[in-house]
């Protein structure tokens, strides 16, 4: 009947969606107070797991539900509302004289709103995850397949109104390309390896046909139940590979994410994303002012400090230019992960210069804060270009919060995907690149697709150094999340500690467990005491094991105890 559902028609659809969200069928919306917390904690999360939108999950969800019809006809007739108009108008003017007229911010910190963004540059989630006061849920890339994304990266606007549109646009399409192909071809490793034969036939009554392999199954019929087996290990051998294959996809993919932030912070997320080089971050900016004024027409209204900012723009600018003059070439480095030394003076204007300028070049913070040392001139300069154009409503740049237990992580872009959902700290992360080299998982050497997977990870190259030197925030779409980027993480013991024990654990992705037993070596020097209770998990499985639920108890039982 409806565009979503089959029990109300697309206008009564439209009604039940007016409850809840502010712009119904669009991209970019609102969430109203009419949705119980639980299930907006439940709908949103389902992005992580899903690429229905949530305006689609809502009304189904809804749809399951006993709701009478002719209460949504009345709501279409009607048009009733469910704000108290006397309430609304003392809040406005409580409103417009502390939060406007005296300059009360802290007020704003009290009005916590959400929004949802579908279809979005995962670059463009990036930057608004770096807020720390951002509380978000993402689309997955490990649990998700991706072969269908090519569509939503020809409306990118950074692309279509480059002058390198087609280059990028097609450097991308043959990466998404071999991404499909190398997904495919590890699925078939998986379903064929004698391993998962081995739990197969230890764990089913039902014998699989593994012998006559996977690509001439379609030539026999087979009974019902081993049909119905065959097709649930085709579809976990697929959904094992995601957590590899991922390493091809690319930041101008178009993700989705539900957040939950208060306006204070919204006001900053929303001047960043205005302020930005990109014309994505500009038109997801410029929507999320728009329509959060639906929901919060005052504080969002004409005296909000959501805007372009002169001070964010030059400062940029001043800084970048800084960052190309005062560097020396650098050696490799092959670290996961650097603890800023004891002989770095936490909290002094050099290692205030070294993490803000940070950001804006490639080097590590070591070799920029040994440049600064000797050049301490230079470190002046970027203090007062940090101060220079700032007017009164201007936050200092967070990069000034670095300090304290500093470490450096070299990783994929991938896996910092899901670090940087870690907010409880400073986080600075360098523009994408390809100068630190990628990283090649496991399966895919397993599975005999390490040639070809070099070869699609080099293909962007040419086109990366090509729009690198006209614009290098543009050319981060091409750079495919197995590249190793650097990023700065400032955090407190507590946090550290539970970033070893949360992303150590078995089920996560090899790239980030990597790192956190890396962290924990650090904090074994550091806290030892401490450190000792940390609970870490180091135990490792082959990496062309089927993903399915008893897959690894099976091994733990028949293969691993057997060896040890």
């Amino acid at each position: 009947m409806g565009r979503f559902t089959n029990k109300f028609t697309e206008e009564q659809e439209k009604a039940i969606l007016s409850l809840y969200v502010t712009h119904i069928g669009e991209d970019i919306f609102f969430v109203k107070d009419t949705l119980p917390p639980e299930q907006w904690a439940t709908l949103g999360a389902a992005y992580s797991r899903t690429h229905e939108p949530f305006q689609e999950r809502l009304l189904k969800a809804i749809e399951q539900e006993d709701i009478d019809v002719s209460v949504i006809d009345g709501l279409l007739k009607n048009k009733q509302t469910l704000s108290n108009k006397k309430l609304a108008e003392n809040a406005a003017n409580f409103i417009k004289k502390w939060a406007q007229e005296y300059g009360h911010n802290s007020i704003k910190e009290l009005g916590m709103v959400r929004f949802c963004a579908e279809n979005i540059p995962d670059l463009t989630v990036t930057r608004i995850a770096m807020n720390p006061l951002t509380h978000m849920q993402v689309k997955s890339s490990r649990y998700m397949d991706w072969k269908n994304i090519l569509s939503k990266i020809e409306s990118n606007l950074d692309i279509k109104s480059s002058k390198y549109g087609e280059e990028i646009f097609n450097s991308i399409k043959g990466i998404s390309e071999g991404y499909n192909e190398v997904t495919e071809l590890s699925a078939n490793h998986i379903l064929n390896s004698r391993l998962n034969e081995n739990f197969a036939s230890s764990t089913f009554p039902i014998k699989l046909p593994f012998s006559i392999g996977w690509s001439a199954m379609h030539l026999y019929q087979f009974s019902g139940e081993t049909e119905k087996m065959l097709k649930k290990f085709q579809n976990f051998s697929r959904t094992t590979v995601f957590d590899s294959t991922r390493y091809l996809l690319t930041p101008a993919m178009p993700t989705s994410m539900a957040v939950s932030i208060d306006t204070r912070a919204l006001e900053d997320v929303i001047t960043d994303l205005l302020s930005s080089p990109m014309l994505e971050d500009q038109r997801v900016g410029e929507e999320l002012l728009a329509k959060g004024k639906h929901v919060e027409p005052i504080l969002l209204g004409e005296k909000c400090h959501a805007k372009k900012s002169n001070y964010v723009v030059e400062t940029r600018k001043e800084l970048e230019g800084l960052a190309k003059n005062i560097f020396s070439p650098e050696g490799k480095n092959n670290y996961r992960v650097c603890c800023i030394p004891k002989n770095v003076n936490m909290f002094s204007d050099l290692q205030i210069a070294s993490s803000i300028i940070f950001n804006h070049s490639n080097h590590s913070f070591i070799h920029i804060y040994n440049e600064l040392r000797k050049n301490p001139k230079q470190a002046d300069e970027i203090i007062k270009t940090v101060f220079k154009h700032r007017e009164k409503h201007d936050p200092v740049k967070k990069e000034m919060n670095h300090g304290g237990l500093m470490m450096e992580l070299l990783m994929d872009y991938g896996g910092y995907r899901d670090v940087h959902r870690h907010r409880r700290g400073t986080k600075s992360l360098q523009k994408l690149t390809m100068e630190h080299g990628f990283e090649t998982p496991e399966l895919i050497e397993v599975a005999f697709l390490k040639e070809k997977y070099d070869k699609l990870m080099r293909s962007p190259k040419e086109t990366f150094e090509m729009v690198k030197k006209d614009n290098p925030y543009l050319a981060q779409l091409v750079v495919p999340f197995g590249y190793k980027s650097r990023s700065l993480l400032s955090w407190g013991i507590a946090q550290w500690i539970y970033f070893v024990e949360l992303r150590s654990k078995e089920t996560g992705n090899m790239s980030y467990r990597e790192i956190a037993w890396d962290v924990e070596k650090i904090l074994k020097k550091k806290v030892p005491k401490i450190a000792g209770n940390i609970n870490v998990d180091k135990t490792k499985y082959p990496a062309d094991l089927i993903n399915m639920p008893d897959a690894r108890k099976w091994y733990n039982k028949e293969i691993r105890k057997k060896d040890s």
